[in-house]
């Protein structure tokens, strides 16, 4: 275990640097009094982790490593971009922390608007405060105009599960594929297809293309790949508006957070019908 701290430069000659380190960054967490005393202070999983590493070093060669420092301490200090090797990172996830301290600072009023903050209960709790004054719109596209559902099997019968131990099997490449061509020859105009990632969605059209569903899928509309390069990006763009004049209409084949899921607004006939193959998550 000694030897794992080290990799991240938890040393006996750094550890009580991060436990310090720890101890503040829980401090800040719990939202408490920013000098509140480790006496004082609630146990939470962060300090549990810093009390562990202090009593695997606290005992190992006392005498050696608190008269002295060791040469580890100045890579310690080094930039983690300049650090080689496996890091040690600590990550808040609770954006109320930094809103706290706004409101410490008697900021007066918080303004915050998007189309996609609903449902407010539970972003107001995900930020940590109440806001009195709400406004929450209903959206411009009637429920008859629209339908949204989950497709569990495919024309074949054969179970739809994009998860990691599915999603490179050929009878999965195949069942989406064929969805995805019966969805494009009745849906008109513009159609989005988006897949968790760039690894997925090139499995699956070089699968499509050895077994002849890509050529049938593209003499049903335009197929557009969105690509990995930014550069690329703008002509792919416009060759798929460019043939949304032809009747057949165009398939836009992207990433979930990716350019096209992001920021373009796909008015129109530029999207009838949105297709999402498996939901991406964070490693």
């Amino acid at each position: 275990i000694y030897d794992i701290f080290a990799e991240v430069g938890i040393t006996e000659f750094t550890y009580t640097r991060m436990v310090n380190l720890m101890r503040c960054a829980a401090r800040m967490v719990q939202l408490g009094d920013s000098f509140m005393t480790t006496t004082t202070q609630r146990d939470t999983p962060l300090m549990e982790i810093a009390k562990f590493i202090e009593r695997l070093f606290k005992n190992r060669h006392e005498e050696y490593f608190v008269t002295r420092l060791g040469p580890d301490e100045e890579a310690f200090k080094t930039s983690q971009k300049a650090r080689q090797g496996p890091t040690l990172s600590y990550w808040c996830f609770f954006p109320g922390l930094c809103l706290k301290e706004l409101i410490e600072k008697e900021v007066g009023s918080f303004l915050l608007a998007s189309g996609t903050l609903s449902p407010m209960e539970s972003f107001s709790a995900e930020l940590g405060m109440e806001f009195p004054v709400r406004l929450e719109n209903p959206h411009v596209i009637q429920r008859s105009q629209i339908w949204g559902g989950v497709v569990t099997s495919g024309p074949s019968g054969n179970v739809l599960n994009s998860s990691f131990r599915f999603r490179d099997t050929q009878e999965y490449k195949t069942e989406i594929g064929n969805v995805i061509l019966s969805s494009a020859r009745i849906i008109p105009d513009g159609l989005l297809v988006f897949f968790p990632s760039y690894g997925v969605m090139n499995a699956c059209v070089n699968h499509w293309r050895s077994t002849g569903l890509w050529g049938t899928l593209e003499m049903t509309k335009t197929c557009v790949l969105e690509p990995s390069n930014s550069e690329e990006f703008q002509e792919a763009y416009s060759r798929y508006n460019e043939a949304l004049k032809d009747r057949r209409g165009a398939a836009f084949f992207a990433v979930c957070r990716g350019k096209v899921s992001e920021g373009i607004d796909f008015a129109d006939k530029a999207c009838r019908g949105v297709i999402l193959t498996g939901i991406p998550y964070a490693g």
